[in-house]
């Protein structure tokens, strides 16, 4: 199913908030993630935390009211993980279901 601009633009918003998050307010984090929330890549991307942070979107594929997306977290000196993140739409926003 292809992804349309107005999806491509939320998931944009959302890393946007996801990365502000992750550096500068962790504990915000938790409000754009799905419950039941499943985080296979804490240990690689733990290390983020108060760094700056961009996030590369290098894939989206669109599975009904899910995203798979490939994504590099790229941070400071070179510090980058690559990650799959799963979204979902809920009440029509998007939360992070699973990263891998």
């Amino acid at each position: 199913m292809p992804v349309t601009a107005d999806v491509q633009l939320a998931i944009t918003q959302r890393y946007t908030q996801l990365t502000n998050a992750v550096t500068h307010d962790p504990g915000a984090e938790k409000a754009l993630l799905a419950p039941h929330f499943r985080d296979g890549a804490r240990f690689k991307l733990g290390s983020f935390e108060y760094e700056p942070l961009t996030v590369v979107v290098q894939k989206i594929v669109r599975h009904g009211d899910r995203l798979e997306i490939h994504a590099q977290y790229v941070g400071v000196h070179g510090h980058n993980a690559n990650v799959i993140d799963r979204w979902i739409a809920i009440g029509g926003e998007w939360y992070l279901l699973a990263r891998s």
